[in-house]
């Protein structure tokens, strides 16, 4: 078996070897990389609608596109408009895919990137990075002031779980399933080539072929014996885990407080202060971090930044703040405030009624947000290759370097092999904190308990 260029190759001599760059390259990538985020929070979303509104507006008669326009999407309004932020602003700091498959194409990060590294050109940087920051401000008050606009709840006082439903039109229901089939052959086959190739010898990765003939197990081997190798991938999930964790645990307080007092200017402004990460490119908040703590600083307790292990989970930690204060306000507009009112009138304290009845509410999105959260910092090289300790390498410092001009075959095969190890690490953690974690939360809420009574389940 052959890479997938090689095979267009036979097919077509004549096509360019180099054919998947320029700008529709970095759309492709980004389109695809992007996705994670609408898996896990608009399924959550989607799962959390009210199946007895559908069903009312089916007896009236509505069409499925109807209930599609007029009930389901504006339901699921608040989490596509933090969806749409989160699209933006990742497409927008694009750096990964535009100097991987951008070729002559650039864009805004790369060239940021490229001007700070000369001190003459430090100020055209910092333009860019104002012009970026400006960009994201503008979609995120005009998001904010949709959002305010309206309600988006469903009203109804027992809500029913959804069925699954199944599209009447035969035409479409074929389109949908055609669709559906090509994306997952676009999301799989590049899982299954970087796992097959991880267990290709130094001559089958060179002449990119797969064949038994090639077959190894001599580099998981090098790399789960050899402490070195191993080190970047215990030290990246440490420092991820701390910051996934904290940064959902604070966020957690902050919303609670920001929605709590909506209309109060002070607590609008801490929640604008918060979406600060937002507003400068990762590279230039790491070269800030750098120059503004480079030194002992009352701030840090006398401490300095240079040369310590705790700054990557503290910058990491500050980083993840923005997207998870987004998703939890989301999920925040879809709770029913009628049972916090019902818990305030029976005579719950403040903090037993969030802790009883809102935070299982809220628990599978802040689930899901330690593991996008963990995810997403995992193999992160940007603000890595600023701040690491050098003797603590990230695992992204390690899959650069070994990802080098000047790297040997070997170096290829170890990146291959510690790509396969990062997405059995990802794999599992969404499946113990998202999957079985959601179960668990609606385990927790008496309100689901109750419904599954009625269903005759325990």
């Amino acid at each position: 078996m052959i890479e997938p260029t090689k095979l267009l190759l036979s097919i077509n001599p004549n096509l360019d070897p180099q054919w998947f760059t320029g700008f529709p390259a970095v759309v492709f990538v980004m389109t695809f990389a992007c996705t994670s985020n609408h898996m896990l929070f608009l399924r959550n979303a989607v799962k959390g609608l009210d199946s007895s509104v559908i069903e009312a507006a089916e007896n009236l008669g509505s069409s499925q596109w109807q209930i599609l326009k007029s009930v389901v999407i504006p339901m699921l309004k608040p989490v596509l408009i933090t969806l749409t932020i989160m699209s933006f602003q990742i497409g927008l700091s694009a750096m990964s895919a535009p100097l991987m498959v951008g070729g002559s194409f650039q864009t805004i990060s790369p060239l940021i990137l490229t001007f700070s590294q000369r001190p003459a050109s430090r100020d055209i940087a910092a333009l860019l990075s104002l012009v970026l920051g400006l960009a994201q401000i503008v979609l995120l008050i005009v998001m904010t002031y949709n959002e305010k606009k309206g309600n988006y709840l469903s009203i109804s006082k027992t809500k029913t779980r959804l069925i699954k439903q199944k599209i009447n039109n035969p035409i479409l229901n074929t389109v949908i399933h055609i669709i559906a089939y090509v994306l997952f052959i676009i999301y799989v086959l590049p899982l299954i080539l970087v796992v097959l190739f991880s267990f290709m010898d130094t001559q089958g990765i060179t002449q990119s072929i797969l064949s038994m003939d090639f077959f190894t197990l001599e580099h998981y081997q090098s790399i789960l014996s050899d402490a070195g190798n191993l080190q970047p991938i215990l030290t990246s999930f440490t420092f991820s885990g701390i910051a996934a964790v904290a940064s959902v645990i604070f966020m957690l307080v902050i919303v609670r407080l920001v929605m709590t007092h909506r209309k109060n200017n002070f607590f609008e402004g801490i929640e604008l202060a918060f979406y600060i990460p937002w507003l400068l490119p990762t590279l230039l908040i790491a070269l800030g971090v750098i120059l503004a703590y480079d030194e002992p600083s009352a701030l840090l307790f006398g401490n300095l930044v240079v040369g310590t292990w705790w700054v990557l989970p503290v910058v990491y930690l500050i980083m993840m703040l923005p997207s998870t204060l987004r998703y939890l306000k989301s999920a925040y507009y879809s709770f029913d405030q009628n049972l916090e009112d019902a818990s305030r009138v029976l005579g719950s304290s403040g903090f037993r009624t969030f802790w009883q009845v809102i935070f299982p509410a809220l628990l599978p999105t802040a689930l899901a947000l330690i593991a996008l959260n963990f995810n997403s910092y995992l193999a992160d090289y940007d603000l890595s290759v600023f701040l690491y300790q050098p003797g603590r390498p990230t695992l992204g410092i390690a899959i650069r370097e070994n990802a080098a001009p000047g790297a040997n075959v070997d170096a290829v095969a170890v990146n291959l092999v510690y790509s396969v190890l990062l997405m059995v690490v990802s794999s599992l953690v969404l499946y113990f904190v998202y999957g079985r974690g959601t179960r668990v939360g609606e385990k927790r809420s008496g309100f689901v308990r109750a419904s599954n009574r009625k269903r005759g389940r325990k």
